[in-house]
C-alpha cells in the first residue's frame, strides 16, 4: 500500500509540473491577448447609436456631444448617432417569393414562406445604406439601440441591425434569417 501511495505521489508531482507549465503558457497567452485587445480598443473607439427618428437622434446627440453633421448621422464625443425613418425595412410582398403570388388566388392561400424576406423602399434606401455603412465601419466598436423600448421600436432596430450586418448593395429582397 505504501508503494502505491508513493507511485501516486510521484505521478501527481509530474502531472502538477505539467499543469503548472500549461498554466504558465496560458497566462502568457492571456497577457498577449490583453495587450492586443488594448491596442484594438484604441482603434475601435466609436459607439454607434441608432434611434427611431431624426428628432430623437438630435436630442441624444445634443446630450452626448455629437455636434458634427454627417450625411444621415451626427458625430462627436466618441459617438455616431444615426436614425431610422420608421420601418426602414419591411416585409417583402408575396410575389418576392414566387411570381404566381403577384395576383392572389384563393387556392394559393395561406401564403406562409419558410424564410421571411424584407425589402427596403426606395425613399428610405439612402438612410438604410448610411446605417449599414456606419455599422460596418472599422472604428465602430458598439451599436446601441436607442429606438423605442416596446415591440415596434425593438423590431425597427433589430431589422435594421440584422440587415445592416448582412446587406449587400445589389439585393432587393433581403433574407437576413438565412444569411442575406
Amino acid at each position: 500500500m505504501k508503494m502505491q501511495f508513493r507511485f501516486d505521489f510521484e505521478y501527481d508531482t509530474k502531472l502538477n509540473a505539467n499543469i503548472s507549465k500549461q498554466i504558465t503558457a496560458i497566462r502568457a497567452i492571456e497577457k498577449s491577448v490583453a495587450l492586443f485587445s488594448m491596442f484594438a480598443r484604441k482603434e475601435k473607439k466609436l459607439k454607434l447609436v441608432i434611434s427611431v427618428k431624426p428628432s430623437v437622434a438630435q436630442s441624444i446627440a445634443a446630450v452626448i456631444g455629437a455636434k458634427q453633421r454627417g450625411d444621415g448621422y451626427l458625430e462627436g464625443g466618441g459617438y455616431l448617432v444615426s436614425w431610422c425613418l420608421g420601418h426602414l425595412a419591411e416585409l417583402a410582398s408575396a410575389d418576392a417569393y414566387d411570381e404566381k403570388y403577384a395576383k392572389w388566388r384563393r387556392e394559393d392561400l395561406p401564403i406562409l414562406p419558410e424564410d421571411w424576406r424584407f425589402t427596403v423602399s426606395g425613399d428610405k434606401q439612402k438612410q438604410f445604406n448610411i446605417s449599414c455603412a456606419l455599422m460596418r465601419r472599422d472604428d465602430v466598436s458598439e451599436v446601441i439601440n436607442a429606438c423605442d423600448a416596446g415591440r415596434e421600436g425593438e423590431l425597427i432596430f433589430r431589422t435594421v441591425y440584422e440587415h445592416g450586418r448582412l446587406f449587400q448593395a445589389d439585393e432587393t429582397a433581403l433574407d437576413f434569417l438565412n444569411g442575406g
